[in-house]
């Protein structure tokens, strides 16, 4: 009687395993797509079997705001709410809760200069800035439960944002198969690409509000 050797039971397996793993990726892109991305990208889809580069709850705030901008009217923006975030790849999905079907949106990490606050109390915060220095996110956790937790959240953007950038140059250079990323990199970056179009409106600078504000009419005496 014929049995298979060892070898070939494990070609088999990791065969199944492999054939498994794009038809999870599949249907959940499929799922993505035809909801316009409402669903088919929860935090365990994005995860994919490597894990999470970080993940967690944190408060998430658009720009820099301040309350002189509110003065004026200010619209937009995303509200300093409890936000899960995930960084997976070179992206950063922010989620509503952990249990959300899909990412509220995404943003792309490279050329972005990460910032780790001082220390307040039990809280620190993480800024998400251009070249030039302005804020486009803020990004405060909690240390009470993990006081090193905004510190392994700027490290594992830091990573990345180097990663993605070294990755463009070698593309520009032509060697783009000297990188292949994984199924579940490569799905989280089909996600972040419709996502990042969701990003809220920056806030207004305090130049721009101070454009808004309304004049006093000219009185001929």
């Amino acid at each position: 009687m014929f049995r298979p050797s060892s070898t070939s039971v494990k070609s088999n397996k990791s065969n199944k395993s492999s054939m498994s793993g794009r038809s999870f990726v599949s249907r959940a892109r499929q799922s993505f797509m035809r909801s316009h991305g409402d669903r088919g990208a929860d935090v365990k889809t994005l995860r994919g079997k490597t894990g999470a580069d970080f993940e967690g709850e944190a408060r998430v705030t658009r720009g820099n705001r301040s309350a002189f901008c509110s003065c004026f009217g200010e619209k937009g923006g995303e509200p300093n709410k409890q936000r899960y975030v995930l960084v997976k790849g070179t992206n950063l999905f922010i989620f509503a809760k952990e249990t959300s079907p899909a990412p509220k949106y995404a943003v792309d990490i490279p050329h972005k200069k990460i910032v780790l606050r001082e220390k307040v109390g039990h809280s620190q915060i993480v800024t998400i800035e251009t070249g030039l220095g302005d804020v486009e996110y803020k990004v405060k956790f909690d240390l009470r439960a993990n006081e090193h937790v905004a510190k392994n959240f700027a490290l594992a953007l830091k990573e990345e944002a180097a990663v993605g950038e070294t990755n463009e140059i070698k593309e520009k250079l032509g060697h783009r198969s000297a990188f292949k990323a994984s199924k579940s990199i490569m799905y989280a970056d089909t996600v972040a690409a419709q996502k990042r179009k969701n990003q809220p409106d920056a806030p207004l600078t305090m130049g721009e509000a101070m454009i808004n504000v309304p004049t006093m009419p000219d009185f001929v005496y």
